[in-house]
């Protein structure tokens, strides 16, 4: 489920995932955690995340379903597909899974 508010988009053809909720360790119960940064810049951190591997399998498929590509061109971060796909990417990145792909 992504929940989102369209105006970034519209306002500056940007996404970002400002925060996760995944399924605690606790019956019926989510845990969630902000994110940091903005734009499509893959700097920033999952507040609170104790482990990488919590959210390990998120990550994974907010890259491998996902056809948007994160490219470093002329001094700046610019996607190259959808705008949502490419904030799941950068969140991967921010959780520190290694499948960033770069268009050349």
């Amino acid at each position: 489920v992504i929940c989102s508010d369209k105006t970034g988009t519209l306002t500056t053809n940007q996404m970002t995932v400002v925060a996760i909720a995944y399924p605690s360790t606790a019956a019926a119960t989510l845990k969630e955690n902000e994110v940091t940064g903005t734009s499509y810049v893959p700097i920033g951190e999952v507040v609170g995340l104790k482990s990488p591997a919590d959210v390990a399998d998120l990550a994974k498929v907010c890259v491998l379903c996902n056809q948007a590509v994160i490219r470093y061109a002329d001094g700046k971060y610019e996607r190259v597909g959808e705008p949502t796909e490419a904030a799941l990417k950068v969140l991967a990145e921010k959780i520190g899974v290694a499948m960033f792909s770069a268009a050349t």
